[in-house]
């Protein structure tokens, strides 16, 4: 009779452990799915709130307004958690190699996307938009249309590659695309600019070209009406 509880037992267990799905040095983080994302060294660990019950009810209500999740980093050598984000959609998040700092790119709404450097032992933040805004004046013609700021890899363990890209919402509407390099201390380097009338491809198609020769392109879902 005992080993047939026991039996019984874990497959629930495991079943309760389901939804935390471990991913290392790079992930997302799903609107309606807890997931973790540990560092490479496995000391620190992003991890997210979400509620896939109360998520099934929201999706029942078609409104997102009350749904407000969080993302903590735990310090695993001391099992403290900290509060990192809060966000009401998706995202994504990558660490540097040696563990010290990581990215996030919080997707707002359909019309902004969000990217943050974060230092995991202070957690000090670096908004990037703002930094971008503050060291590129031209972008910020190009601030109140479809804007999508996203920190797409680590160039090294204090450097991230950040695309800063989307449309304009007035006449005549116009597309851009700006590569930056920006350091941990806030410093932005500028590295290319596009922009011109809309084409066929998305706002953010990406082309992944440095330090290789090969192209990947990955495509955001918004489309220009």
């Amino acid at each position: 009779m005992i080993a047939v509880w026991f039996a019984l037992l874990l497959p629930l267990s495991a079943q309760a452990e389901a939804p935390r799905h471990l991913q290392v040095g790079e992930g997302e983080f799903p609107a309606c799915q807890e997931v973790r994302i540990s560092s490479p060294d496995h000391r620190w660990t992003l991890v997210s709130s979400a509620n896939p019950q109360f998520c099934s009810t929201w999706k029942a209500k078609g409104d997102d307004a009350e749904l407000v999740r969080r993302l903590y980093l735990a310090d695993e050598r001391v099992r403290r958690k900290r509060l990192v984000l809060e966000y009401n959609s998706n995202g994504n998040a990558g660490w540097t190699k040696d563990s010290s700092a990581f990215f996030i790119n919080n997707h707002v709404a359909s019309n902004v996307d969000e990217a943050y450097l974060y230092r995991a032992d202070s957690l000090k933040k670096i908004n990037l938009a703002k930094v971008i805004l503050e060291s590129d004046p031209h972008v910020a013609k190009f601030a109140d249309g479809h804007l999508y700021v996203i920190a797409r890899k680590w160039l090294a363990d204090d450097a991230a590659l950040v695309q800063l890209c989307g449309h304009t919402d007035q006449f005549p509407v116009m597309q851009f695309d700006f590569r930056y390099r920006v350091i941990l201390n806030g410093h932005v380097k500028n590295i290319s600019q596009r922009q011109g009338p809309p084409d066929e491809t998305s706002d953010c198609t990406w082309e992944d070209d440095v330090n290789s020769g090969a192209l990947s392109t990955h495509s955001k879902n918004d489309e220009i009406p």
